[in-house]
């Protein structure tokens, strides 16, 4: 649980709420509205979606960092693109450096959902 005092936010103080799960399940899989779920079900899925949302966002990044590092080294052998900067001074990724987007996402869905 969060703590209300603390600004900082961890990854584990994020969830997805119940309520949002329960809804997802009933509008989009049940096809008789009668159809319950438990609690203890959404409090499993909402574990395994927290999982599965975190694992595509690390290996949508680890994607992009190795799609720059490629775009690096092609540059390096590119005549007259040396000096062209794409990492810092230790040859590291700095954190405003990476932007993800849907098609970060997009790269690594196929693997991801046959991992899963």
């Amino acid at each position: 649980m969060s703590n209300s005092s603390n600004k900082n936010t961890t990854e584990t103080d994020v969830k997805l709420p119940e309520n949002t799960i329960a809804r997802i399940l009933q509008t989009s899989s049940f096809v008789d509205e009668n159809t319950r779920i438990t609690k203890n079900t959404v409090t499993k899925l909402q574990k395994y979606m927290e999982l599965f949302i975190r694992e595509a966002a690390l290996r949508s990044l680890e994607n992009k960092e190795e799609q720059i590092s490629n775009e690096k080294s092609a540059v390096k052998n590119e005549p007259g693109l040396e000096d062209t900067k794409i990492f810092n001074d230790n040859n590291k990724l700095n954190d405003n450096d990476i932007e993800l987007s849907h098609e970060a996402l997009e790269a690594i869905t196929g693997l991801l959902l046959l991992d899963m």
